[in-house]
């Protein structure tokens, strides 16, 4: 008896990630790739769920949505390894992800329905369909610098904006100091003219001694 026929049947769990546009061809080639290597190393699908199109944790080859499948079967020996051996090389997957689950007390009988793979219609993203569009000329292209343009006249807005309001306070600053200035000599002038009334006085008694 061999080592591997010797180990115990282990059960796993593995979730792959499609692309949104792979076409149904890649789909089914992807789900028959992982019937086959199940079957191959002497193991067994007990569950398939299809959870279709899910938005990605983080963008994987500039996608931002894939297609979640997930798996899960029992085999021995090298059924995970050569699994992902598979799903790497694939075309179409972007991730995956195995899991050791803890042995169930007894594996409930999988029926065909259980382990059924759906094909989803590929989906492209919004990125790919707007790019598609200008390419076609249904959507007139973008400059480049169309972006740093309005950040450009935005920042030139705020710089005469913020002039304009400087300019303000320089004029309010003046017209106030001018009417300080006015105010001063306004109360000054009263004064000059009480301490030349004496001169006068003098001057009116010079005239009638004369």
């Amino acid at each position: 008896m061999s080592t591997e026929s010797a180990q115990p049947f282990r059960h796993y769990e593995t979730i792959y990630v499609l692309a949104p546009n792979s076409p149904t061809a890649a789909s089914k080639k992807v789900s028959g790739r992982v019937e086959e290597i199940v079957a191959k190393e002497g193991g067994k699908l007990t569950r398939v769920e299809n959870w279709g199109h899910r938005k990605l944790a983080y963008p994987v080859r500039k996608f931002t949505r894939g297609v979640y499948v997930y798996v899960q079967y029992q085999g021995r020996g090298m059924i995970v390894t050569e699994l992902e051996r598979n799903l790497r090389i694939l075309e179409g997957v972007l991730k995956f992800q195995t899991i050791k689950l803890d042995t169930p007390k007894e594996a409930e009988a999988a029926t065909d329905e259980d382990v059924a793979f759906e094909h989803f219609d590929p989906v492209e993203e919004e990125e790919t369909i707007a790019a598609k569009a200008r390419a076609l000329g249904l959507e007139p292209r973008k400059p480049r610098n169309e972006d740093g343009e309005a950040k450009a006249a935005d920042g030139a807005k705020d710089g005469e904006a913020e002039a304009a309001d400087s300019a303000k306070d320089g004029e309010a600053g003046a017209a106030d100091g001018a009417k300080d200035g006015e105010a001063k000599a306004a109360d000054k002038a009263p004064a000059k003219t009480e301490e030349a009334k004496p001169a006068a006085d003098a001057a009116e008694k010079t005239e009638d001694k004369s």
